[in-house]
């Protein structure tokens, strides 16, 4: 599914910059995909990430191997 970070960040009640901060970390990872920009109406300002992500996506923050 395609999502932006204002997107996602509604969805789960999250900080924007919290979520985009993940997603460009996930895609730095190769675990989402930056499928395109979207500029504003206004022609103003940065244009908005869009991401391809699965619709569940499971994190492992600490290894078990050491």
């Amino acid at each position: 599914m395609k999502v932006t970070a204002k997107e996602v960040a509604a969805h789960l009640d999250m900080d924007y910059t919290l979520v985009s901060g993940l997603l460009n970390a996930l895609c730095k990872k190769g675990v989402v995909k930056h499928v395109e920009d979207r500029k504003s109406a206004s022609g103003r300002g940065k244009p908005t990430k869009v991401f391809e992500v699965d619709q569940k996506i499971t994190l492992e923050l600490f290894s078990t191997n050491k």
